[in-house]
């Protein structure tokens, strides 16, 4: 009979693990992850973009009543919440 020889799993499961390459293939969780949340800034970002320049547009277009200390700004076109910037409202 031959002698049984000892494998040691716990170092040899760490080193592999270690030294293993992950596949070109496949797609990770993280990278789902970082797409996902660089999609959501470009959106909200074109959001927020598109919405100061609807303020602007009624900024420029609309008429403009002077108060005490802020400009109420009218327009005939509908916008869903009145909005404060600087001493406007639109």
């Amino acid at each position: 009979m031959e002698p049984v020889q000892v494998i040691h799993y716990t170092t040899y499961a760490v080193s592999e693990a270690m030294s293993a390459v992950p596949e070109q293939g496949v797609i990770n969780m993280r990278s789902i992850l970082i797409s996902l949340y660089v999609l959501g800034i470009i959106f909200f970002s074109l959001r927020f973009i598109y919405g100061l320049r609807n303020i602007y547009r009624l900024w420029r277009t609309g008429e403009k009543v002077k108060n005490e200390g802020f400009t109420l700004v009218l327009s005939d076109k509908y916008h869903e919440v009145p909005t404060y910037i600087d001493d406007g409202i639109f």
